[in-house]
């Protein structure tokens, strides 16, 4: 107990915050992993894909609600206007708060098209606007204490919010005919509830509804980003709402089953980019380039590992959080752990184009990454069936790393990132994806390179250790 903590206190802050980020993101999502299992038996799988659909559609809407305020520009605007955070915050939340009145007002004023489109009752459809009204408090406060570091709130407020979303909608679901309502009404109000005291909070220190110059700035930056935002939520969710529409409902579920099981990966590469996200931004405005590649190839190489790991226990993860039923997920969750490895390379690349102001470019090259990604859902799932749509999706982020690394290179001449090793991680990444796919069916081949890869671990984890001086922060 003492090397550890000994360890852990030699730890540069940096290292600390993404250190308990990654413990955030842990709780959080092993929340919702366990959380799964319970739901994909208290709801049918039509229900589970009603659910999930209709938040599919609820992250298309806050897109236009927020503009995606608290990312992007708000990194920006923490080194603008430096000492004034309080002012630019409330401030935002001031502008975001028109627009949500503002769409959901027109939504209300069709409430019977969306209600019937994202089939739940209008009144749900009010309560949301609630929610989409103190969201984006939570972004903005979130994002100032990583970009800080701070941690020790960030992680009070992850274990209760995550913990009071479960035991709410385990009892919805129980109590309620209606469990798809119930399990959206009762998320709503929990969120709605922790985000209210931060919205109130954040306008306590800020005292600020509306001020000129934080408002156009921030509308400057962010409307052209408005249909990246938007394309990048149609790549994350459109393929569940096509299936819907196009295969059914339970089908839908299982895809997003899949989907869910497949993203584990994000709880490890969302704690690692809240940290090097606010790291490549100081390290731009230094100069200090070669830090920013080294750092970068390490990130790949660490992610390797639950890579290959959540692949490997697909299976039994798919049996335990659905059962027989939904089977056959275990064959969408290869591309869709590749697809998140593949946005994580995208992320590195946009991350300077962020850094430098041109919107337009991060604009175009993910609004062409969705269009593919629809058209050739709308090809290949008629005709191979909703499996193909992780396929169609893997695609469309291989396109998408591809033209903004071209439009990187095209805005900033200085050498960054290490092209080539980056390549040769990237294959590595398919290669035993695909050879695992191919060995689904023998759980003692995959159990015993799993077992290999843990010894190895233990073997060299000294060397694993050497995360403090890879960082370099």
């Amino acid at each position: 107990m003492k090397k550890i903590f000994s360890f852990y206190n030699n730890l540069s802050t940096p290292l600390k915050a993404s250190f308990w980020f990654l413990f955030c993101n842990l709780v959080q999502k092993g929340i919702s992993f366990i959380s799964t299992p319970i739901f994909t038996r208290l709801m049918t799988k039509e229900e589970y894909g009603i659910y999930n659909t209709y938040l599919s559609w609820e992250n298309i809407i806050i897109i236009f609600a927020s503009l995606n305020l608290g990312a992007g520009v708000f990194n920006n605007a923490l080194i603008k206007y430096k000492g004034k955070e309080n002012e630019y915050t409330s401030s935002m939340q001031g502008l975001t708060t028109v627009l949500t009145l503002v769409v959901m007002g027109v939504i209300l004023s069709f409430g019977n098209f969306f209600s019937n489109l994202m089939e739940v009752p209008i009144y749900v459809l009010i309560l949301l606007t609630f929610e989409l009204i103190f969201m984006p408090a939570m972004s903005f406060y979130m994002a100032r204490e990583r970009f800080e570091y701070r941690f020790k709130s960030v992680v009070l407020i992850t274990i209760f919010l995550s913990i009071s979303i479960l035991f709410s909608g385990i009892g919805a679901v129980v109590l309620f005919d209606d469990k798809v309502s119930a399990k959206i009404i009762s998320y709503i109000i929990v969120q709605s509830f922790f985000c209210g005291i931060i919205y109130i909070n954040n306008f306590i220190k800020g005292r600020k509804f509306f001020d000129k110059e934080y408002w156009i700035f921030a509308l400057k930056f962010n409307l052209p980003l408005l249909p990246h935002y938007l394309s990048y939520i149609i790549l994350s969710t459109s393929d569940r709402i096509i299936i819907k529409q196009m295969v059914g409902d339970a089908e839908a579920g299982i895809y997003s089953l899949a989907y869910n099981v497949g993203m584990i990966l994000n709880i490890f590469i969302n704690a690692i980019t809240s940290v090097f996200t606010p790291y490549i931004y100081k390290e731009l405005n230094d100069k200090r380039y070669k830090n920013i590649e080294k750092v970068s190839i390490s990130i790949l190489l660490f992610i390797l590992i639950p890579l290959i790991g959540i692949v490997l226990v697909a299976p039994e993860i798919v049996l335990i959080m659905g059962g027989k039923d939904y089977l056959d997920a275990i064959y969408i969750i290869p591309p869709v752990v590749l697809g998140t490895f593949v946005y994580l390379i995208y992320s590195f690349f946009s991350t300077i184009e962020f850094y430098l102001e041109k919107t337009l470019f991060v604009m175009l090259g993910t609004v062409s990454a969705a269009i593919i990604n629809i058209v050739l859902n709308l090809i290949f799932i008629p005709v191979f069936g909703y499996f193909a749509a992780g396929y169609t999706t893997l695609i469309s982020y291989l396109f998408l790393v591809i033209i903004h690394y071209i439009f990187m290179r095209k805005i900033f001449k200085n050498r960054i990132y290490n092209i080539k090793k980056m390549s040769v991680i990237s294959f590595l990444a398919f290669l035993a994806v695909f050879i695992i796919l191919s060995i689904y069916s023998f759980s003692i081949i995959r159990y015993g390179i799993l077992l290999g890869i843990v010894v190895l671990l233990i073997i060299l984890r000294k060397k694993y250790m050497y995360l403090q001086e890879i960082f370099l922060f």
